[in-house]
């Protein structure tokens, strides 16, 4: 099995091949791992900026900057620079289940393209996505953006197999205030594997709120086609251009996240946790992106 169950297989493999060297160590992982298989499968972590994951971990990317794109691609519209983004952490605290992100945006007249790389896992697990991004303006009322996904995955000793996906995304500008923003992810329903497993198919909406470059705070609703929708919120306040902080929250996992962000001269380094309610772990992040100061 190539899909949703895919966690299932990863426990027994820790099991199998790191299960004499420590068996405590081999508890551990495979409690963890059980205790999240009914949350997490194939490719659905989020591949947010560390920021993005301090306000709540949506898929929307309300802090607008780097590898928040990679779901929301019309959001590279809003920045006009040339910009490097990488993001590395390890999920669940577990140094085993690694994961980052790296993403190039380049604007093009009244147009951006983007290119990225993902990727979570092990030597023995590995999951790969690279994404294509385009996004574009009309009259500064909405912004759009499309990606074309590859996904790649690899089990040691089962195989590998690969498969495309397609995502959309929308932001309108409903006042000088408040911004509305809509996505689609796969939505040509791609699978895996000789049983084709589904990917996730997730279709978000969020209302941002914006207050001077200080103050951000959002509402959006996520729903996986298949299972039980969740809400996410959460709020910033920078007090200088250069300093930000933000909290954050959701449901279905109940999560909660917290980090920071400073951004001196042309760089900006990122800090997020998330702690999992439901199964008592946690995750850090850190992003750092560099912005091209004469590419306008």
């Amino acid at each position: 099995m190539l899909g949703r169950g895919v966690i299932v297989y990863m426990s027994s493999c820790f099991l199998v091949r790191i299960g004499q060297r420590n068996l405590l160590f081999i508890k551990r992982v495979v409690y963890n791992l059980l205790s999240i298989s009914l949350l997490f499968g194939a490719f659905e972590t989020i591949p947010n900026s560390a920021y993005n994951l301090a306000l709540g971990n949506p898929i929307i990317n309300v802090s607008g900057m780097g590898n928040g794109a990679f779901y929301d691609s019309g959001s590279l519209s809003k920045n006009r620079k040339i910009h490097f983004s990488g993001t590395v952490g390890n999920k669940f605290g577990l140094s085993e289940l690694k994961e980052s992100s790296w993403l190039i945006g380049l604007p093009y007249g009244q147009y951006n393209t983007g290119f990225g790389v993902r990727t979570f896992g092990n030597h023995l697990y590995q999951e790969t996505v690279i994404n294509f991004f385009g996004a574009g303006q009309l009259k500064n009322k909405l912004s759009w953006g499309c990606s074309i996904n590859y996904y790649h995955i690899f089990i040691q000793d089962y195989g590998n197999t690969s498969t495309l996906g397609i995502g959309l995304s929308w932001r309108s500008n409903l006042s000088k205030n408040f911004t509305f923003v809509g996505l689609l992810n796969n939505i040509n329903h791609p699978s895996l594997g000789k049983d084709q497993e589904a990917l996730p198919q997730i279709i978000s909406s969020g209302l941002l709120y914006r207050f001077e470059n200080k103050i951000k705070a959002y509402l959006s609703w996520e729903q996986d086609i298949e299972y039980s929708g969740s809400i996410k919120f959460g709020c910033s306040y920078s007090p200088l251009p250069y300093l930000g902080f933000a909290i954050g929250g959701g449901s279905n996992p109940g999560i909660t996240t917290a980090g920071f962000f400073i951004s001196p001269s042309t760089f900006r380094i990122e800090y997020g946790i998330i702690s999992y309610e439901s199964i008592g772990r946690y995750s850090h992040k850190i992003s750092i992106s560099y912005f091209i100061p004469f590419s306008y």
